[in-house]
């Protein structure tokens, strides 16, 4: 029987560049730093949801508002008082600004809450999830252009938003034990 001889590293090398170069170019690799990424179209976000499948929330629209919704407001609301001042500052508030708009997704499915059910068929409710979803998405473009004064009228419209559908639906606070306090830290 024929002795297999090693490969030197030199053989292993070539392919792995070619597959790692094919792999740069296919996936939109470029010399330039940080080209922000194309936002889609409210069309290409409806073709998309219609042919997700659904996956229950698995959790209360009440444990979701306290833990990601509200904490990421609160993010959101201070600028007002502690402006950001670094890229992590912004990268932060972007990353506040993107729970947003996930929480008004999955607000809208409703949750496990005794509550929930009637909450998600109510058209109001959808509004509501719909004008969170739509104030979270102002918030990232006002943080991709640095701007306070645009994150913080979103910030506005986000607890105007908040005070509306609370009073419609949830003028009682707290419900099912929980509540935002303490304030989470990053």
């Amino acid at each position: 029987m024929e002795q297999m001889r090693p490969r030197s590293r030199a053989a292993f090398s070539v392919p792995i560049i070619i597959v790692s170069t094919v792999v740069a170019v296919a996936c939109g690799a470029s010399d330039s730093p940080e080209e922000p990424m194309a936002q889609p179209t409210e069309e290409e976000i409806q073709t998309a949801t219609q042919l997700a499948p659904t996956v229950p929330l698995g959790i209360s629209v009440n444990a979701l508002m306290v833990s990601l919704l509200d904490h990421a407001s609160h993010e959101i609301w201070d600028v007002q008082v502690t402006p950001p001042e670094t890229d992590s500052d912004w990268q932060q508030l972007e990353y506040h600004a993107m729970q947003i708009v996930a929480s008004g997704t999955l607000i809208s499915m409703g949750g496990t809450g005794p509550a929930d059910p009637g909450w998600a068929a109510s058209p109001d409710w959808q509004e509501y999830a719909q004008q969170i979803r739509d104030v979270g998405t102002r918030a990232i473009g006002a943080v991709r252009s640095r701007s306070v004064e645009e994150l913080e009228s979103a910030g506005d419209s986000l607890a105007v938003t908040c005070e509306a559908c609370h009073t419609d639906f949830k003028p009682d606070l707290p419900t099912e034990g929980l509540a935002h306090t303490p304030h989470y830290t990053h």
